[in-house]
C-alpha cells in the first residue's frame, strides 16, 4: 500500500535585500539658512579685521583722570596696535601740562617736537602709544609694536582664505562649491605672492619690525638677525 504525498507548488525565493529608496537632497529651508549663516559669518570675520578686538588701560596716581579720562589705553587689532586715547576734557586743570610736557606733543624717541601754550592744540590726542612704549621701557620690554610680526602680516591673508571656506560651504551644489574653491583659493595665493614679494610688502615690513624692535634698545645685531629670522 502505498501513500501519495501531497502536491507542493514551487515557491518563489525570498529577497532579503532591504528596500532601496531614493537618494534624498537637503531640505531647501536648511540649504538656505545655512547659506544665510556662512554669508553672516563671513561678513563678522572680514567686518573683525578692521576694529580693535580688545584693549589695555593701565591708571596710576600719575595719570589722574582728569587728564587721562580712559587711562593710558591702547588698542590691538589684526594689523597692529593704535592709540586709545581721547581728547583731555577741555576743563581739565593739567590739560595745558599734559599737551606740552608729557604726551601728545612729544615724538617717541621723547623730543618735545612743539610747545604752545594750551590753546593753540586744544583738540589733541594724548599719545599714549608713546607713553605705553616709555612705561615698557623702563622695565626692559621692546616696543608694543614688536608684537607678532608674523601674525600682523598674514592675517589678511588668512581672512581672505577662510572667506573663501565659508563662501563655499554656503553653497549646496558640489561642482559650484569645487569652483568657488579652486578659483577662490587661486586667488587668494596669487594676491599674497604679489603683494609680499612683487610690492614689496614684505621687504617694507621687515624694515618696521627692525626700526621698531630698536628704537630704544641699540643692539643691531640682534635685531638683524630677527629682520633675517622674520624674513626667513
Amino acid at each position: 500500500m502505498s501513500v501519495a504525498s501531497p502536491a507542493t507548488t514551487p515557491t518563489a525565493p525570498l529577497d532579503t535585500a532591504a528596500p532601496t529608496s531614493a537618494p534624498t537632497s537637503r531640505p531647501v529651508k536648511q540649504s538656505l539658512l545655512v547659506s544665510a549663516l556662512a554669508v553672516l559669518a563671513t561678513a563678522a570675520m572680514v567686518t573683525s579685521y578692521f576694529l580693535p578686538l580688545w584693549w589695555v588701560s593701565l591708571t596710576a596716581p600719575n595719570y589722574p583722570p582728569d587728564a587721562f579720562p580712559d587711562g593710558i589705553r591702547i588698542f590691538f587689532s589684526f594689523t597692529g596696535v593704535s592709540n586709545g586715547c581721547t581728547t583731555a576734557p577741555k576743563t581739565s586743570r593739567l590739560m595745558k601740562e599734559t599737551q606740552q610736557e608729557d604726551l601728545g606733543w612729544r615724538s617717541d624717541e621723547g623730543a618735545i617736537t612743539e610747545k604752545h601754550d594750551a590753546s593753540a592744540k586744544p583738540d589733541a590726542v594724548l599719545d599714549c602709544m608713546h607713553e605705553m612704549n616709555t612705561i615698557n621701557h623702563y622695565v626692559g620690554m621692546h616696543p608694543i609694536g614688536v608684537g607678532a610680526p608674523v601674525e600682523r602680516l598674514v592675517s589678511k591673508y588668512l581672512i581672505a582664505f577662510l572667506a573663501v571656506c565659508l563662501a563655499g560651504f554656503a553653497v549646496g551644489v558640489k561642482k559650484v562649491r569645487v569652483g568657488i574653491l579652486g578659483v577662490g583659493f587661486t586667488a587668494v595665493a596669487g594676491w599674497m605672492l604679489v603683494d609680499l614679494f612683487a610690492r614689496g610688502t614684505l621687504t617694507a615690513h621687515v624694515k618696521e619690525y627692525m626700526d621698531e624692535a630698536g628704537k630704544y634698545f641699540r643692539e643691531p645685531e640682534r635685531i638683524t638677525q630677527w629682520g633675517a629670522n622674520l624674513n626667513t
